[in-house]
């Protein structure tokens, strides 16, 4: 369950070159021997440079934003390696319920089953296409929605994967901020903001990150969607689902309206 596609990381390749000057004075040193002062002890300034490896070049060229986004991962978990994730989507306004919907997904087996309602919705081959793509027309992919969900129309599936992938990312964007597509910077309060490339149902959203510098946990997010809504809503109640770490409560900046997360449950 991937935005797509992950964004590229550039090498650095540190070019080192050494010049001699012919006319310098004193001893020339053989080029096949370290240099040795009068102890008989090699000069670090003579011993071979340490071989840069391809980590190190990664590494390298990695922006403060990316190393941010790393630690932000980090303290969070990945949901990609669980077995099972279960979880509720739950907006209330003034502590009211104004709607719910359940997903049980499972990421090694590439399922969910939305449930919205009475009515389950069961998507499965999930790593096997690109469901967001279907979803742009779903009647032009008739076919392809039948193996993906064959007890539901194309419609129904299209909508149900729409469900997934936005109360997921509600829940798990902390650990989604190093996937392909996504443009990470800082902005000059530090906070980590993200775009994105032509991926995704929604590419011109917008989202900055408040993170906490010693837990690296995010604080607040604010955002501007493509269809030109607005949000600001500060994170909390973080708890232990399994091996991941997850906050269950957003609410909104001045208003009485919040996200909740019911029913938070993880199989390794």
């Amino acid at each position: 369950m991937k935005r797509s596609p992950r964004a590229l990381i550039l090498l650095l390749v540190l070019m080192l070159g050494a010049s001699a000057c012919d006319n310098q004075a004193g001893p020339q040193l053989d080029a096949n021997r370290p240099a040795k002062n009068e102890d008989g002890v090699v000069s670090k300034s003579a011993e071979p440079a340490a071989k840069e490896t391809p980590e190190k070049k990664v590494e390298a060229a990695k922006t403060p934003a990316d190393k941010l986004a790393e630690r932000v991962i980090a303290a969070s978990g990945d949901p990609e390696s669980l077995s099972r994730l279960e979880f509720s989507f739950v907006p209330r306004r003034d502590g009211e319920e104004v709607s719910r919907r359940h997903h049980n997904w499972q990421p090694k087996a590439g399922e969910v089953t939305i449930t919205a309602g009475e009515k389950d919705y069961r998507l499965t081959h999930l790593r096997d296409y690109d469901l967001t793509k279907l979803s742009a027309e779903p009647d032009q992919h008739a076919e392809a929605w039948e193996a993906i969900a064959p007890d539901l129309t194309p419609e129904e599936a299209a909508k149900a994967w729409g469900w997934f992938i936005n109360d997921s990312y509600w829940l798990l964007v902390p650990s989604k901020l190093m996937d392909e597509g996504v443009n990470r910077q800082l902005d000059d309060q530090g906070r980590l903001v993200l775009t994105f490339g032509e991926v995704g149902l929604t590419p011109g959203d917008r989202y900055v990150l408040t993170v906490d510098p010693e837990t690296h946990r995010v604080t607040r997010w604010e955002f501007k969607l493509q269809g030109g809504n607005e949000g600001d809503f500060a994170w909390s109640d973080y708890q232990q689902v399994g091996p991941l770490t997850l906050s269950g409560v957003r609410s909104a900046k001045d208003s009485e309206m919040a996200i909740t997360f019911d029913n938070l449950r993880a199989q390794p």
